[in-house]
């Protein structure tokens, strides 16, 4: 993927604007946001419950009926940089899952996206540094294998990548608190130049639902 209550005391974040051509400036500036945030939530994970949580039976429905094969499409491969005008506001996403603010502020350190495809495997990773990093690996074999929760709790989603029309797909569900699941199809243009993920996702308990795309392109070495 993916408001928690309000946080009280929430951090503020200096909003400092480098000078052109200082990007070793940049570069330092970004690095003190992420340990800020970093500093931030470490009372968020102390004040969370330590409780592994069952993933979710609940599954969401299958979209092929055929064991998953390799599309072997490696142009998705590369470095790609998120689009913000371009991309869906994530504000109802983050309000079915009770989101809280200062990870909220954290999605906009998640900038790039890496995307390696190959016959073997699938993987995603968005960086910020520590805690906030998202690694997610999977097989083509349709296998669901274990990762973090993306919304920082503590406890485990389930997922597993299929190949489909419109591109691979994550397809991801987690236990309470939040019980859910969702999809993230990567959809890419025919000229390889721009990658939009399109997620959908579903609550079970509150019966809650939303659709969101982002968008990305391709950043040439």
């Amino acid at each position: 993927m993916n408001s928690f209550a309000k946080i009280d005391g929430r951090a503020w974040l200096p909003r400092i604007t480098p000078r052109e051509g200082n990007s070793h400036v940049s570069s330092r500036l970004s690095g003190n946001r992420a340990a800020l945030l970093r500093q931030h939530l470490r009372p968020i994970y102390r004040g969370s419950s330590r409780i592994q949580v069952k993933a979710s039976q609940e599954e969401p429905p299958q979209g092929t009926t055929v064991k998953p094969k390799p599309i072997g499409n490696v142009s998705l491969t590369g470095k790609w940089r998120k689009q913000p005008q371009r991309s869906t506001p994530m504000d109802e996403a983050y309000d079915m899952v009770q989101f809280p603010w200062i990870l909220r502020k954290a999605v906009d350190l998640l900038p790039y996206m890496e995307v390696e495809s190959t016959p073997e495997r699938f993987k995603t990773v968005l960086k910020a540094g520590g805690v906030l990093d998202i690694v997610e690996t999977y097989s083509w074999t349709g296998e669901e294998v274990e990762h973090p929760r993306r919304d920082k709790r503590y406890g485990r989603h389930l997922a597993c990548v299929v190949s489909t029309a419109k591109g691979p797909t994550i397809k991801s569900r987690w236990g309470n608190p939040y019980r859910g699941w969702c999809t993230d199809t990567f959809d890419l243009s025919e000229d390889g130049l721009t990658l939009t993920v399109r997620t959908h996702m579903e609550i079970v308990d509150s019966g809650r639902k939303c659709d969101y795309n982002t968008v990305y392109t391709r950043v040439h070495k």
